[in-house]
Order: structure tokens, then sequence, then C-alpha cells
């Protein structure tokens, strides 16, 4: 398996990584599956992962397997590198599975804490033994800011420069940015806090954060983080990697 590809498909995009053996050559991102075919045709993988929060169209598919034949979507009954101890495994988003395996690639026999700062926030455990324990989902800076618009009659529903704006006032002066500091703030907050809960049964935790909104956030968080802005996509790959090449599998 020498060229590879995975395809993260979210709520609100679609980003693909490019492999070489096991290296990321390059990323690309959009939100149209159109404008990034063109790439991954031209690339001819030999092997492709996808990675969805929707259902995945057919017609995607079908272009795929005329490019290559093996195509993994993961799902719960796909085998992981992992051992997977979540209650309801058919209700698990599967970004979420890709990050904590993400994080065992790259820090393996450790215990993990993936923070993926997206639509919503997730928090993701792996324990040293590499069972995935589960974790946390909470409202991310945009649903947050439009949960206080819809549901009171006066609140304004911010604008992007605003609620992305960095580092906004503690006190806001104004009721903009009241809001502002108390979605960012608020989740800073929420962050260092979680993060504390979990040291504080593991001081050797790795905490690693990734997501679109992570950059953000990622200085703001006292104790000492990782960012990898391509874990879930290095992730896809260590499953796709365990899925097609049986000799891989520990």
């Amino acid at each position: 398996m020498q060229r590879s590809i995975a395809i993260d498909i979210g709520n609100t995009r679609i980003k693909v990584g490019f492999f070489e053996s096991a290296s990321l050559l390059e990323t690309t991102q959009s939100t149209h599956w159109e404008e990034i075919w063109p790439a991954i045709s031209q690339f001819a993988p030999q092997a492709t992962i996808i990675s969805s929060v929707k259902p995945v169209a057919d017609v995607w598919l079908t272009q795929l397997q005329k490019i290559q034949p093996t195509v993994c979507l993961l799902d719960y009954q796909l085998p992981l590198p992992i051992q997977n101890h979540y209650g309801t495994p058919h209700t698990l988003g599967m970004d979420r599975v890709a990050g904590v395996v993400g994080g065992q690639f790259l820090y393996p026999n450790q215990a993990i804490l993936v923070i993926d700062a997206g639509t919503c926030i997730t928090y993701d455990y792996l324990n040293p033994a590499g069972e995935y324990q589960g974790g946390i989902i909470s409202p991310g800076l945009q649903m947050r800011a439009k949960a206080m618009h819809e549901f009171t009659a006066k609140l304004p529903l911010l604008s992007a420069d605003i609620l992305t704006k960095p580092n906004p006032a503690l006190t806001g002066n104004n009721t903009q940015e009241a809001m502002a500091s108390g979605v960012f703030w608020g989740i800073v907050a929420e962050m260092n806090g979680i993060i504390e809960m979990y040291q504080s049964d593991n001081q050797q935790l790795k905490v690693l954060i990734t997501g679109g909104d992570a950059i953000f956030f990622e200085t703001k968080l006292k104790p000492l983080i990782f960012a990898h802005p391509n874990l879930i996509l290095t992730g896809l790959f260590r499953i796709l990697q365990y899925n097609v090449a049986p000799k891989n599998k520990q």
C-alpha cells in the first residue's frame, strides 16, 4: 500500500490526506466534493478510507472504485487497532475513533486525551492499554453563539469576525463583546477544567488538540498540550493500514 488517501467528511467540510507509505504528503479541503475530486483522481491511490458524519453519496463511492478497488468505509464494524469499550459503538462518531487511533499511533502505550474543537467539542480518552473508554461532547464555538441568539428574544447572532477575534476582552463593555467573551473564555475554562480532571487520575496524560477551531484555543490551555491539525487523517490512515495490511496488525 504505497499510495493511499484518507477522507474525513464532517458537518461543514471535506478534508483529504494524501499518504505515500506512512508519510502524509499533503492535505486539501473543501465544502464540495467536486472541488477535491481532481486531486484524488490524479493521485491515483491504491487504497482509500472514508470517515463521515453523514451518509456517503453513492456517486462518490463509484468514482473512487473506478480508480482503485480498495475503499474502506469506517463504521463501528470495521476492525480497529484499539479496543473499543464504548457502550453504544453504533452511535459513536467515527471521527472520535479516528482521533484516538491517531493519538495512539503518535504516542503508543500512553494515556491520551484528544480534544477535537469543531462543530461540537469532543473529549476522548484512551488508556495506556489501548482501551477506548469514551469521553465528553459539548457545544462548539458557533453552536454556543447560535444558541444564545435562538433561545433569547434580544441577543444578536454574533458575526464570524466578532466570534473568532483573538483574545476577546474578558469583560465585554457591550452585548456582543460580552457574548463573545462568554463563548470564548467559557470554552477555555471548560477545556482547562476537563484536562485537570483527567490529569488528576494520570499525571502522564498526553493531551492532543485538533479540529477547525483548535487554533483559537491551543495557546490558551494551561497544561502542556500538543496541537495536531491532521490527527484525524493520521488515525484514518492507521485504521486503513490495519485493515488492508494484515501483517501489520498488532
